[in-house]
């Protein structure tokens, strides 16, 4: 079977890694699978940098979305959708594909690029979502707008009370070029799923749930006191971790993390040892942590974009707490669970409800809540201690659901079902 994948990145950033993973998972499993990225640092035989027609077809793309949004200063991520008089012809492919299969694509391919490719090859189409994108008059993420029900338009993350504004004419270019593709969409969690099934453009799309893939080579339980040794941390005090790439975004909800770690001191037994915050970010994340005078000791781990520092930073810890509120995953909620650490996390949000059961390998809180969260953090904390929630369950129950093979062969399955079914 012959499958070629577009990404923006690949193995750049969470959405580049996860595609660049679904593409190596299925080269493994020997199918014929090939990666064409705009932006690529792995580049082989089977990773497919476009050529100087190509890129310039994606420069061009990319500089007229910025100059259209130069003035409005989006509050989120937006792509909007533009033609930049270029076309994809020149992309010269080894082989023709069975499979087209479409990861995050908004600022590499338009509605019209993705028709082209369908009308030249004539094969099914898979697009898995990293983020509303695909559904939307152009935003990432909505955060709390549902105008992507509708037909979009005066959008409030580019600051538009104008009904004919760049998201509207976002939204009908992908009406007037994908309504009739056989596009099948894939939804890491059922929470993404229900959102496109909402959308207007993607209502009665074919829908299915495969989780994104993790490298259990990195993310796997080791000996919780060598790491920690290895990060100088105590060897016996309570550890939380909580990270994010960016702790000002809104929609990961740091400052309910914040908030709850405020609270959990006197949630805590008289006497008990006050735990430490491993805290993972960017740059920013220092000054944050130094602004919430938290009574907690913090230890900053600031690159997060290291995933072996990133793993041993979920090793070393007793508890991961995710306060997303507006996720298609997020990613650190299978990567801590794989290292065997449980994750108290929002209820209604991404991976969390379909992966975590409160009180077996997490807590589910009530979103919004800090309180309810901080009530968590206690709670799996005193489980761990006594025996009812182990670090060995944690990681069997997310490797059958997140590893890189099991992902693979769901891929499979469904490649197989849309060609001969």
């Amino acid at each position: 079977m012959k499958v070629v994948h577009f990404s923006t990145y690949e193995s750049l950033g969470g959405a580049g890694r996860a595609s660049y993973g679904i593409h190596t998972a299925l080269v493994e499993s020997e199918c014929d699978s090939l990666m064409v990225a705009v932006h690529t640092s792995n580049t082989t035989e089977r990773t497919l940098q476009n050529n100087e027609k190509t890129r310039q077809h994606t420069t061009n793309l990319r500089q007229m979305q910025l100059e259209l949004l130069s003035s409005s200063k989006p509050a989120g991520d937006f792509s909007p959708d533009v033609s930049p008089f270029t076309t994809l012809d020149a992309l010269q492919l080894p082989f023709v594909p069975d499979i087209i299969h479409l990861h995050s694509v908004a600022q590499f391919l338009t509605a019209h690029d993705i028709w082209n490719l369908w009308r030249n090859y004539q094969a099914p189409i898979v697009w898995t979502m990293m983020d509303m994108a695909p559904f939307t008059g152009g935003c990432h993420y909505s955060y709390g707008c549902r105008r992507f029900t509708d037909y979009c338009g005066a959008c409030p993350l580019i600051h538009s009370s104008e009904v004919d504004d760049v998201s509207r004419r976002t939204w009908n270019a992908k009406d007037k070029w994908l309504r009739d593709v056989p596009i099948t969409l894939v939804g890491p969690s059922q929470w993404s799923l229900d959102l496109a099934a909402r959308s207007s453009l993607f209502s009665d799309a074919p829908q299915v749930r495969i989780p994104c893939g993790v490298d259990t080579n990195v993310y796997r339980p080791r000996s919780q006191l060598g790491v920690r040794r290895l990060l100088n941390l105590p060897e016996k005090t309570p550890i939380i971790f909580v990270g994010a790439v960016n702790w000002l975004d809104e929609r990961k909800g740091m400052k309910f993390a914040l908030e709850s770690l405020q609270k959990l001191p006197h949630l805590l037994p008289d006497g008990a040892e006050l735990p430490i915050i491993l805290a993972a970010g960017g740059n920013e994340l220092p000054a944050l942590l130094s602004q919430a005078k938290l009574s907690l000791r913090c230890v900053p781990l600031v690159n997060v974009q290291n995933e072996r520092l990133l793993a041993m930073g979920l090793q070393a810890a007793d508890v991961f707490i995710c306060p997303s509120t507006d996720d298609f995953g997020p990613m650190m909620i299978p990567m801590a669970l794989l290292c065997g650490t449980p994750v108290v996390a929002f209820e209604s949000c991404g991976f969390a409800p379909d992966v975590i059961q409160s009180r077996v390998n997490g807590y589910l809180a009530q979103t919004g809540d800090p309180l309810d969260m901080a009530q968590g953090i206690q709670c799996v904390l005193r489980l761990l201690e006594s025996g009812h929630i182990t670090r060995s369950h944690c990681h069997e129950g997310a490797f059958a659901e997140f590893a890189l093979t099991v992902q693979a062969q769901r891929y499979l399955n469904l490649y197989h079902e849309l060609l001969y079914s």
